[in-house]
């Protein structure tokens, strides 16, 4: 590689690209409002791949560290970023500007780069480390009062944010981070080809007779999935089946509470890779987003874009102040419950399973999904806050 080989951009991830993880596409999409031979990608891989010059994608194998274990990933990570600073020094790279995909140690390579160039340095805050941990708990503010502190001091040091909600830019906001230095860009589905497999959700699982309600995705502490299970402890309803598919670090515990409970009516199913969700989201009869209460502050799940570009009702458990909400207002096909009412949730499955043979209006969607979650106007627009610099020259 030649010396002091410049780029448009160095994307820093926390990711390896090759996994099926719903941020895979998201960062593809932005890389790829480049010119390929312009940008420089470092990811984790399984395996060790240090050649620029022939993909532009460097890959550096993480410490393996069990999913529950908080510490030992927060330092993995920081082992990682260390390794991503040498190869930096090592082969002399110099960037127009960085993009810092989000992450619990994101301060230290952040501060590296702002020290040792003049680049601009733009961080992808999808959520709030730790604030999405702490909640509301007083306990929990104390134990991560070390990393709030890390937080507030990455905001502060990169040049800008580009984060997923006008809630979560309130959250920033209250950290006195500066307004113009955030900007709002939705998460957006992933672009559908003749790649993307045709899906008969329900003749394969043998749900045919069935009203599906389904829960899709991450089944950790964030996502009020034990709620579903209450709900479906209520419908006594044989034709309504609640379907959860994907597996996190709280799944052996909810199947343990459904075995335990004699719930009959829940399905649990293995994730899949995200070619099959859109088709997946399609066939069923309800999609679910479950938060916990306040969630919406600091997170937003990737996948509500895929469930808006369907014609299946929706149902978000979310507060009043979530701004999700003012966006979906005008949506015949999404409903809000606050996240704490079981029995409201319930009442709105019967409501829908009630009138399933009434037909569904979707009509506002196509005009919410072009405003906010745009798969090709939203990742030039971060390709616009990454080239700043190079607009004003």
């Amino acid at each position: 590689m030649p010396e002091n080989k410049r780029y448009k951009c160095c994307f820093i991830l926390n990711i390896d690209l090759d996994l099926p993880v719903s941020d895979v596409h998201l960062i593809m999409d932005v890389i790829n409002t480049f010119n390929r031979k312009d940008v420089l990608v470092i990811k984790k891989g399984k395996t060790e791949h240090l050649n620029i010059d022939d993909t532009r994608i460097v890959s550096i194998v993480p410490k393996k560290v069990a999913k529950k274990n908080l510490i030992g990933r927060y330092f993995a990570d920081l082992n990682y970023y260390n390794k991503v600073k040498r190869f930096l020094k090592n082969n002399k790279v110099i960037a127009n500007s960085y993009f810092i995909q989000s992450g619990p140690v994101a301060y230290f390579i952040a501060k590296h780069l702002k020290k040792k160039t003049k680049a601009r340095v733009v961080y992808n805050a999808q959520d709030v480390f730790p604030d999405n941990i702490i909640g509301n708990s007083f306990i929990k503010s104390i134990m991560f009062s070390p990393f709030s502190l890390l937080s507030k001091k990455l905001y502060r040091t990169v040049d800008h944010t580009i984060t997923i909600s006008d809630s979560i830019k309130e959250t920033l906001i209250k950290k006195r981070v500066s307004a113009d230095k955030i900007s709002v860009v939705h998460n957006w589905a992933k672009k559908e080809d003749e790649t993307f497999p045709i899906i008969n959700f329900k003749e394969k699982y043998q749900l045919e007779d069935k009203f599906v309600v389904l829960y899709a995705g991450n089944i950790g502490k964030f996502q009020n999935v034990k709620m579903i299970l209450e709900v479906a402890k209520l419908v006594s309803n044989p034709e309504i089946v609640f379907v959860i598919q994907g597996d996190g670090i709280e799944r052996k515990e909810l199947e343990k509470i459904a075995t335990d409970n004699k719930i009959k009516n829940v399905l649990f199913l293995p994730q899949v890779p995200l070619v099959y969700m859109p088709g997946t989201y399609r066939a069923v009869d309800i999609n679910l987003v479950t938060l916990k209460p306040t969630i919406y502050k600091t997170a937003l799940p990737s996948k509500l874009a895929f469930c808006l570009n369907t014609n299946v009702p929706l149902l978000i458990t979310i507060e009043k102040e979530a701004s999700i909400r003012n966006i979906l207002v005008n949506d015949e096909l999404s409903s809000f419950i606050d996240p704490n009412d079981v029995d409201s949730l319930k009442n709105e499955i019967l409501k829908i399973y009630n009138n399933r043979y009434n037909e569904k209006k979707g009509v506002n969607r196509s005009i919410i999904l072009k405003e906010y979650f745009d798969n090709t106007n939203n990742p030039i627009k971060y390709n616009m806050v990454l080239n700043i610099q190079e607009q004003k020259e």
